[in-house]
């Protein structure tokens, strides 16, 4: 009977553990310097949360389900970091230097959103591209790539 039990219980719960996925390291990594690319300059706007969602679903091929379980995550993390670095350091080992300019390149978009370049958000650009990697000719590119595409 005792046995019985746990089987039943045990299967529904892995069934639930299967169907949601944890957020990876890098997954809330990339999420948390998008939502910090997004609110450094003290406006969080909604389309600003929309295009993170647009990025971070398209570049994990993710559902909504687990978009909005590496938001809330990424958020509780960004909002407790004291620095760029717990971020920058999964990206720098996980990603290679093109994987990396397309991070750059995320982050330009969220900041090009709302069409005003506020030097926070620059500043915020180029201190994570330096700290992953990316040099100031690459970084500038993938700006005036963004800008065109506006």
């Amino acid at each position: 009977m005792i046995k019985f039990l746990n089987k039943i219980f045990s299967s529904k719960n892995s069934e639930k553990v299967e169907d949601i996925a944890k957020p990876t390291e890098l997954q809330i990594s990339i999420t948390s310097l998008l939502i910090r690319a997004a609110s450094i300059d003290d406006d969080f706007a909604i389309l600003e949360e929309k295009k993170i969602e647009e990025l971070v679903k398209k570049y994990f091929n993710i559902d909504d389900d687990d978009m909005l379980n590496i938001l809330q995550e990424a958020k509780v993390r960004e909002s407790n970091a004291v620095d760029l670095y717990s971020f920058t350091k999964v990206i720098k080992e996980n990603l290679n230097q093109e994987e990396r300019k397309i991070i750059i390149e995320m982050m330009w978009e969220i900041v090009a959103v709302d069409k005003n370049f506020d030097p926070y958000e620059n500043n915020l650009v180029w201190r994570t591209a330096e700290l992953i990697g990316i040099s100031t000719r690459d970084r500038m590119n993938l700006k005036s790539k963004v800008i065109k595409n506006l």
